[in-house]
């Protein structure tokens, strides 16, 4: 027998499903239990994505790296996230584990060659928003890697001149280092006479390790006249205490 139902014929089919529909849900202890592991799993692989994302978008600490190739990994793998200052910390860091005896050539499988011209590259690219002090560092892995390529060189030299304002008396010593250890290309020439020039006119502030790293860069020069005036006074205020520190031995090993 069939009945009226708002408008609808209820046949014993539809009743059926429409009895079944307001029910609501029973779960016994077990289904709660599974619930609450779901919820949990669901959590936590939320977590973990949203940390992944936020690792992509921090600064990576390539100093953190176990060896030299891992910097050149970890770059190629962010290189479209890394901002100038992070590619200037991949340099010198790289620099810095890869370093080599000055007159060496620094060799590596060409994978990480190509990684290493996709870094040089992006570190010649984020020279004009580096400041002085990592201006300073490319500098200083350059000279660790007896990297002397005109087309880092030049650009670096350049945009170093124009903020050497900023440099510290660490900073001044250690780029003129940096220079020595390159053997002083005709890239650098303006440069260098205006760090010999300040570390002459603050040579009485100088520490011994920095009078040291000095001397080093002064053994190559710009001239002899520069080379014997400097390097003389820098000989004569540092006597004293790179003898206390054991500053030659310090200069024969860097």
């Amino acid at each position: 027998m069939l009945t009226r139902l708002r408008g609808l014929v209820a046949t014993p089919r539809l009743v059926r499903s429409l009895a079944i529909l307001p029910q609501s849900p029973r779960f016994n202890e077990h289904d709660r239990r599974r619930e609450g592991e779901l919820r949990k799993v669901y959590e936590q692989s939320a977590r973990a994505i949203r940390r992944a994302e936020l690792d992509r978008l921090t600064s990576p600490q390539y100093k953190a790296s176990e060896e030299q190739y891992g910097v050149l990994e970890k770059f190629e793998s962010r290189r479209e996230l890394n901002s100038p200052k992070d590619v200037a910390g991949a340099f010198y860091t790289f620099g810095r584990m890869a370093r080599v005896p000055p007159r060496s050539h620094l060799t590596m499988p060409p994978q990480e060659q190509l990684r290493m011209d996709m870094l040089q590259e992006d570190v010649i690219s984020s020279l004009p928003f580096l400041d002085s002090r990592r201006l300073c560092n490319v500098m200083l892995s350059a000279a660790y890697q007896q990297n002397r390529d005109p087309q880092l060189l030049a650009p670096l030299c350049v945009h170093t001149l124009e903020k050497a304002h900023q440099l510290n008396l660490r900073d001044v010593t250690t780029l003129v280092y940096s220079l020595g250890r390159l053997e002083h290309r005709e890239e650098g020439d303006a440069l260098l006479r205006a760090l010999l020039g300040r570390a002459q006119a603050e040579m009485h502030r100088l520490h011994a390790v920095e009078m040291a790293r000095s001397r080093l860069g002064v053994g190559v020069g710009v001239g002899v006249g520069v080379r014997v005036g400097v390097g003389v006074g820098l000989g004569l205020a540092a006597a004293a205490p790179l003898r206390l520190l054991g500053g030659a031995r310090w200069c024969n090993s860097h």
